[in-house]
């Protein structure tokens, strides 16, 4: 059974890795993205569903969302914006975290549209109180930071909770991170390992995450589970992918919100070139990063 570790900065041990069997992702993702998107769109109420389905929606009383909070005034931390870019090897870009990274402004752009907090910016809000981040119930940036600060206090469904609804209101980061904490949860309730239901699941989230638009959502999962073969279980997989999709935009509806569309992560092909590179030998060329 593969197991989790807490970090992001090594790969973790797996038990019997499958082989990878390039399945046709990006025919998956088209197949998912005609069925899930006109789902998540159409906001309809389905009836009792298959028992592999996850079941993603937050509780009814999430309309409550929808009052208006007091608003958050000092919330709005200065955003980092580099007039020039930092040259970093690229062996220690490619084993960071590589959603956080970005190659270009407009990329650090989408990063910022999307909410993703580093633990800098995290540390800097603590001196605002929880009370004030729950009121702010529409704000994806106050809900990430609170997500985030509730799953480092230990509190994993407030966590989850907060990051969800975060995710709702269009951060894609509280998507993936509410994915995260969701599978630690699972894998501690199982002696620390993944049970193939659970990668399976994981999987979907970040299939999602990737139809949202970050392309580094697999970069994500391959950290975790490398050399998993999602083809053995596509279809369950697609299942799985459209139904979160769904239940990505009712949530959002119950909010009051509008769903969140696509928007399409910067520089993929970039990141593709430069994943191939570190593999035959390119680990020491320094790559333009924009902090």
């Amino acid at each position: 059974m593969p197991q989790l570790g807490a970090g992001h900065s090594s790969k973790l041990p797996i038990g019997a890795a499958v082989m990878n069997k390039n399945i046709t992702v990006g025919a998956l993702v088209a197949i998912v993205i005609v069925a899930g998107l006109g789902a998540v769109y159409s906001y309809r109420q389905t009836g009792s569903q298959p028992a592999h389905i996850v079941n993603e929606q937050i509780p009814h009383d999430a309309v409550d969302y929808q009052k208006e909070g007091r608003k958050i005034q000092d919330l709005r931390f200065k955003r980092r914006k580099s007039a020039q870019p930092e040259q970093v090897p690229l062996s220690a870009l490619m084993e960071g975290d590589t959603r956080f990274a970005a190659l270009s402004q407009a990329e650090r752009d989408w990063l910022d549209r999307h909410y993703y907090l580093d633990q800098a910016e995290i540390d800097a809000a603590k001196s605002i109180p929880d009370s004030e981040l729950q009121r702010a119930l529409t704000d994806p940036y106050a809900q990430t930071i609170l997500g985030k600060r509730l799953l480092a206090q230990g509190n994993s469904m407030g966590g989850i909770a907060a990051l969800k609804n975060a995710a709702s209101h269009g951060s894609v980061y509280a998507y993936e991170e509410a994915a995260l904490a969701v599978l630690k949860d699972a894998m501690q309730m199982n002696g620390g390992v993944a049970d193939e239901n659970q990668i399976l699941a994981f999987r979907a989230r970040m299939e999602v995450a990737k139809i949202l638009g970050d392309h580094r959502a697999d970069d994500m999962f391959d950290h975790y589970f490398p050399g998993y073969d999602a083809g053995i279980n596509s279809k369950n997989l697609q299942a799985q992918t459209t139904e979160l999709l769904r239940q990505l935009g009712e949530n959002a509806q119950l909010q009051g919100s509008s769903a969140a569309g696509p928007d399409p992560r910067p520089n993929a092909d970039i990141w593709s070139n430069l994943r191939d590179l570190n593999h035959v030998g390119g680990k020491g060329d320094l790559i333009p990063v924009f902090e």
